[in-house]
């Protein structure tokens, strides 16, 4: 809200507006209805929010719950079919869990991530994925579970080697504080201070 142009005044206004139609398509009113809010340009995005959720959870039934409400509104208001982006969604899942990655709902946050520029398959975007992946893994910084959408940001943000290398820098830095010794924020703490993450 602070990094927004307009006043914090209307910045709340539309928040609340946002939320009430989400709980007016029919989700119910949580933290996550609120932070879906936020990312919401116009409350009318509602109801595409609740048609991709719904798709989504054709694919995942048990697996996409409330968590899932502020990645369905950020991607529901992007060009492009909400079925072809559920199924691209389930299909960048499946691939991933074949190359070992996890099952579960990090996971899919990842797979949802990386249908944010396009909702057509992608085989290059699983690439990028994978290569992020496998560079921390060689730099010796381990990727929890919770850290899984951070990979999908990057990738679809197209992050290059310098930059990584740049990541991984500030992360021995931080490694080298106490009070960062044994967390497992490092990752969200570099992507806070990048510009290239503007999205």
């Amino acid at each position: 809200m602070v990094m927004k142009e307009e006043a914090v005044e209307s910045s709340l206004k539309l928040a609340n507006q946002n939320q009430k139609a989400l709980n007016d398509v029919g989700f119910w009113k949580t933290s996550y209805t609120y932070l879906a809010a936020l990312l919401m340009k116009k409350p009318e995005e509602a109801e595409q929010a609740r048609a991709l959720y719904k798709e989504m959870k054709k694919h995942h039934k048990f697996l996409t719950s409330n968590e899932d409400i502020p990645y369905a509104a950020l991607l529901g208001s992007r060009e492009g079919s909400l079925e072809e982006r559920a199924a691209t969604m389930n299909r960048y899942y499946r691939d991933l869990r074949e190359q070992g990655f996890t099952m579960g709902n990090n996971l899919q946050w990842l797979s949802q991530i990386m249908t944010f520029d396009s909702p057509v398959y992608d085989a290059k975007i699983v690439g990028k994925v994978l290569a992020i992946h496998q560079f921390f893994k060689e730099e010796k910084i381990n990727i929890s579970l919770a850290q899984y959408p951070i990979l999908g940001f990057l990738a679809v943000t197209e992050i290059d080697g310098k930059a990584l290398e740049g990541v991984v820098e500030n992360t021995r830095e931080l490694e080298k504080i106490k009070s960062f010794v044994g967390t497992k924020i490092w990752l969200f703490q570099q992507l806070s201070n990048r510009q290239w993450l503007t999205i």
